[in-house]
């Protein structure tokens, strides 16, 4: 998986005709770990996720579908009303949204790597 988010962000920035460097720039991410995202070698945090989305100009919802995750009915509308609600969140209530979320995609995998015909 994050390898195909990786080699997701890399197109669309590439497409987007920016750097690592300029990301890093923009988003205060170091290029150091856009590489290593854009690599597979780390997974974005959602926050991370949001952050490069937004230099790119893009939704969380175009660099999954470029992924090859296409969430079922949420547009990017619906990613920027997601947005909108986390950053007013506070540290403390972000840091659970985004543990609960690792939680909710590490139960997925464990369940499609024991059954993945129902992926």
């Amino acid at each position: 998986m994050k390898e195909s988010i990786g080699k997701a962000i890399k197109n669309l920035r590439e497409s987007a005709g920016l750097s690592q460097y300029r990301v890093s720039i923009i988003t205060g991410i170091s290029q150091q770990h856009i590489s290593r995202i854009e690599n597979g070698i780390n997974s974005p945090g959602i926050e991370v996720l949001f952050s490069i989305a937004m230099a790119l100009s893009v939704t969380v919802d175009d660099i999954m579908r470029e992924a090859g995750f296409v969430p079922g009915e949420m547009t990017g509308t619906d990613a920027g009303q997601i947005y909108q609600t986390y950053i007013q969140l506070d540290e403390d209530e972000r840091r659970r949204v985004s543990d609960f979320i690792r939680w909710r995609l590490s139960e997925q995998r464990a369940r499609y790597k024991s059954n993945p015909d129902q992926g």
